[in-house]
């Protein structure tokens, strides 16, 4: 059983310790304060980010229903302008032999 501290949490989470010990002192996030620092078990904290992760999935699939829209496919998505337009860097050309 692996575990973490707060910072180490932090860190995993991309996120400040101060945001880590916010989670953990409303329940968010489970841990045991042993000695003067808190212990995050590996499989809480991957319990916590699942949970995150499908809740903030299915929020953004009910805005986008909600909006009058539908979900996208995989080829729609993939023609979003933010990647539609992008030229290719060009490459130096290499000397003969090389």
């Amino acid at each position: 059983m692996k575990t973490y501290d707060a910072q180490e949490t932090a860190d995993i989470l991309k996120t400040d310790v101060t945001t880590i010990r916010a989670l953990i002192d409303d329940g968010k996030l489970p841990a045991a304060k042993i000695g003067r620092a808190y212990v995050i078990r590996e499989d809480d904290l991957d319990d916590y980010l699942t949970q995150k992760v499908r809740e903030q999935t299915a929020e953004r699939i009910e805005r986008t229903i909600g909006e009058g829209g539908r979900a996208r496919n995989k080829s729609e998505a993939s023609r979003t302008t933010r990647y539609r337009g992008r030229k290719l860097p060009v490459l130096p050309e290499l000397p003969a032999g090389a």
